[in-house]
This record gives structure tokens, C-alpha cells and sequence, in this order.
């Protein structure tokens, strides 16, 4: 019997051990089943915050290619903070100009921002810590402000304020992935400037290679009506002479048709009275006389011999005209100003062209009496003169030009009109552009009125346009009379 006792006391014994032995397993396994769980959530949760970080800095990736404004682009990063972190606010400060496209904060900036923009670099200040100015909370819950700062270049060019409400929102992680973000943010920034630059570059280096390509352009048409003015004043001065000549043996030619019609009215007058004595003989000779000055018609040889003579000497006189007209247009290298008379000039002008103009249109001018202009009279020839024709080939079917001059105060007036075809209304505005022409294909090369615009600015002038459709075209020139008004202009004209 009592070995069965301690049978079973051993056998209870065993598992008593047993079950402590088990329940110590258990408790261990608890434990440790306890701390993996707490592990995995820690690195759950470190992979979420991770996920979001990656989020955060792949939309941040995604926007910055878009082609926005750089204001637009700051603030939509600003704003993308505040979505991927629970903080109360954010706020942005703009600091540079031309990022900012103007819009830049005029306010005094607080520690935390002031610190971030000194130094570069992100900064976190909480309440209650040493030098840190109490006014940075006002708002309730906010214990502590975090300042990104967004360089460009080096500089920085603004800062992104966030309000926190508690740190563990807001942890260290989302505050690198923010910095690590500005500073993508900053080099999308820089690539953008850089290439909004080197677009400008282009676009000066296009300008000045078209400002380049008309100045060469030009340089040949000066070259070209430089050789014609030469040729054309010689050509002139070869003909002058031959004119001289030829007005003074019809001059002279006159005074001897005269003697000569004279002598044969005194030879008429003695066949009359001797016509009653004279022989048969000579009788009938006087007849025949008589008969041959009826049958050529005499008189009317007389007096259409001084009509000719008349006209001739008058035609000669118009070429004279004409080529000294032509000698003067064609003057080159003068680039020297002088008073000048702009109703002369306008008259030789008009000489110049009339032989292309008669054909298909009248001038009328109305010049009034001006005083004399500080100019250079050749470059103004050829601004009236590309009016002119202009004026012409605008009136296909014929029409008026109207030259008209007038004085007002210290400047004149030259206005040169046509009753033509017209400028459409969306093509005055570049009618003064170089190489732009309203012409056919092959007529005009689209630099008279470019060279003409340049001519009066470098006089202190002012050249208009006013045309309607099948109505016609009227140009406008204001001059200044002296030089000092001249330069004033032009000064006023360049600043």
C-alpha cells in the first residue's frame, strides 16, 4: 500500500516538473512571439513610412518634369508636404525674384525660417527649448516649426514653414525625405532657369544673326545704288553736254530761220510791185513762184518753223532739268547734313520719276512754304522717292498722288498719298519690318520702307501710315527744322 503512495507522489512529481517545465516554454514562447509582433508592426510601420517617403519623392519626381511656372511648381510641392505628414500647416516664403516671377515675401521672417535661409539647410525647432522665441506658437497644438529651404544654385530661393503638432507625425524620416525632395525640387529648378536661358540665348543669337543678315543685305544695296549714283552721274555729265550744245544751235538755229523768213518777205514784196512792169517772161515766173508757195502752203511753214523751234527748245530745257535733277539725286558719299529746301527737293525727286509715273498716274503736289530743314538732302530723296513709286505701283489702273508740305510749331510736314489699292489692316503693322513686302513675288525686295523707317528716326523724325482697303495709303513724315531738336529726338527715340 504504501509503495503505491509513493508511486504516485513520484509520478505527480514528475508532472508537477512537467507542467512548470511547460508553462516556462510557453511563457518564453509568449515572449517571444510577443516581441517578433512588435517587430514586425515597428517594421511594418517603417515600411509604410518608407512607402510614403518613396511616394512623396516620386509625385515630387513626376511634377517637376512638367513644364509649369516655377511659383506653381513651389507651391505644389509645398502643398504635397503637407498631404504626406499629419502637421497642422504649411506655409511658403518666396525670397527670389525671378523664381518667383515677382511675388516676393515682403514680410519679416520668423527664427526658424530666418535660420533656414541662413544656413541652407533644414531646421526643426520645438517649444520650450533654449533661444527659441515663444512668438513662433501662437496657434494652439503647435509645438514646433520645421523650415525646408529650396536652393537654386546655391541660393536660397525659398522656404517651405511646417507647422507640427506632434514630432512623431512628423518624424526624422519625412523630414529627409522633404530635404532630399527640396533638393530635387532645386535641381529641376536649375535645370529649367538653365534652359529658359539658353532658349533666350537662342533667340538673341537668331535676332542678331537677322539684324547681321539685313546689315549685309543693306551694306550690298548701298554698295549697288552707290555704283548706280556713280555711273548715273557721270552718264548725267556725258549727256549735259551734248544738251548744252544742242539748246544753243537751236537757239542760234532760230535767229537764223528768222533772217532768212525775213529775206523772203522782201523778196515777196518786191515781186508784188514789180509784178504790174515785169516782163511776160518774168510775169509768168512770179506765177509759178506764186503757185508753188500756195501749193507747199508757205505760212503755215512759217509759223509752224517757230512753233518747232519753240517746242524743241522747251523739250531740251525738261532734259537739262532732268539730268541735273538726276546729277543731284545721284550724289553719293555726302553723309554730311546741311539746311536744305524740302519743296526742292521733293520737285527733283518728282523729275526723277516722272517718266515711270506719267504713264499711269498725276502728281499734285501742294507744297506749302517751310523753311529749310538740317538734313541729309540725299538720304530724304530717296525716302520720297520709294514713297513715290510705291504710291504708283499701288494705282494699277492709274489714279493721284498727292505730295502735299506744311509747318507746324518747329517741325514740318511731308505727307505723300495715293487713292490706290490699300494695306490690309493686319499687315500695317509690319509694313516697316525689313525684307516684308505686300508686293507680288519678284517685285521689291521688302527694304525701301525699312531703310526709309531707319532714315527718319536717324533724323529725329517720325514716320505714319493710314490706309484702307481699295480707298488708299497716305504716309506722313514729321521732321524737326533744326539739329538740336534732331538729336533730341533721336535721343528720345533710342532711350
Amino acid at each position: 500500500m504504501m509503495a503505491d503512495i509513493e508511486v504516485y507522489k513520484r509520478a505527480l512529481e514528475r508532472e508537477k516538473k512537467a507542467r512548470q517545465s511547460a508553462e516556462k516554454m510557453l511563457d518564453e514562447k509568449s515572449r517571444e512571439v510577443f516581441t517578433n509582433m512588435l517587430l514586425i508592426q515597428q517594421q511594418f510601420e517603417d515600411l509604410q513610412q518608407r512607402k510614403s517617403n518613396l511616394e512623396l519623392l516620386v509625385t515630387v519626381s513626376k511634377f517637376t518634369q512638367e513644364e509649369k511656372k516655377f511659383v506653381e511648381s513651389i507651391e505644389e510641392f509645398a502643398s504635397i508636404v503637407g498631404e504626406f505628414s499629419s502637421v497642422l500647416f504649411t506655409e511658403l516664403h518666396m525670397l527670389d525674384q525671378e523664381i518667383s516671377e515677382g511675388n516676393v515675401e515682403k514680410n519679416e521672417l520668423n527664427q526658424a525660417v530666418s535660420e533656414a535661409v541662413k544656413t541652407g539647410h533644414s531646421v526643426s525647432m520645438s517649444q520650450g527649448e533654449t533661444d527659441v522665441c515663444e512668438e513662433l506658437f501662437t496657434q494652439p497644438d503647435l509645438i514646433g516649426i520645421h523650415a525646408i529651404p529650396i536652393k537654386c544654385y546655391s541660393k536660397v530661393v525659398a522656404v517651405i514653414e511646417v507647422g507640427v503638432s506632434d514630432w512623431k507625425q512628423f518624424p526624422q524620416s519625412i523630414q529627409d525625405s522633404a530635404s532630399v525632395a527640396a533638393s530635387q525640387l532645386g535641381i529641376a529648378l536649375e535645370r529649367r532657369l538653365s534652359t529658359k536661358q539658353t532658349q533666350k540665348n537662342h533667340e538673341e543669337l537668331i535676332k542678331t544673326h537677322e539684324s547681321l543678315k539685313l546689315a549685309q543685305q543693306q551694306l550690298v544695296n548701298s554698295e549697288k545704288l552707290a555704283s548706280i549714283g556713280q555711273l548715273s552721274a557721270g552718264v548725267a555729265h556725258e549727256i549735259n553736254n551734248p544738251i548744252g550744245f544742242v539748246i544753243s544751235n537751236i537757239n542760234t538755229l532760230g535767229e537764223y530761220i528768222d533772217t532768212l523768213v525775213s529775206l523772203i518777205r522782201k523778196y515777196e514784196s518786191v515781186c508784188e510791185s514789180q509784178s504790174v512792169k515785169a516782163s511776160a517772161e518774168l510775169k509768168d515766173q512770179i506765177r509759178e513762184i506764186e503757185h508753188y508757195r500756195d501749193q507747199e502752203d508757205i505760212e503755215f511753214l512759217f509759223d509752224d518753223i517757230g512753233d518747232m523751234l519753240e517746242e524743241s527748245a522747251n523739250g531740251m530745257r525738261r532734259v537739262k532739268d532732268i539730268v541735273s535733277s538726276l546729277k543731284n539725286f545721284a550724289r553719293t558719299g555726302n553723309h554730311q547734313r546741311a539746311e536744305a529746301d524740302i519743296n526742292q527737293c521733293l520737285e527733283n525727286t518728282i523729275k526723277v520719276v516722272w517718266n515711270d509715273v506719267k504713264y499711269t498716274s498725276q502728281i499734285e503736289p501742294s507744297l506749302a512754304d517751310i523753311p529749310p530743314v538740317m538734313c541729309n538732302i540725299d538720304e530724304l530723296s530717296q525716302v520720297f522717292l520709294n514713297l513715290i513709286i510705291n504710291a504708283n505701283q499701288a494705282m494699277e489702273e492709274g489714279g493721284v498722288i498727292l505730295i502735299k508740305t506744311w509747318q507746324e510749331k518747329e517741325r514740318v510736314y511731308i505727307q505723300i498719298a495715293d487713292n490706290g489699292c490699300g494695306i490690309p489692316e493686319d499687315k500695317l503693322n509690319n509694313i516697316f519690318d525689313p525684307f516684308f513686302t505686300t508686293k507680288p513675288v519678284g517685285v521689291g525686295t521688302g527694304l525701301g520702307l525699312s531703310i526709309a523707317y531707319g532714315i527718319i528716326e536717324e533724323h529725329g523724325g517720325k514716320i505714319s501710315v493710314e490706309s484702307e482697303i481699295n480707298k488708299g495709303t497716305c504716309f506722313t513724315i514729321e521732321l524737326p527744322i533744326n539739329e538740336s531738336e534732331s538729336s533730341a529726338s533721336a535721343i528720345e527715340a533710342v532711350g
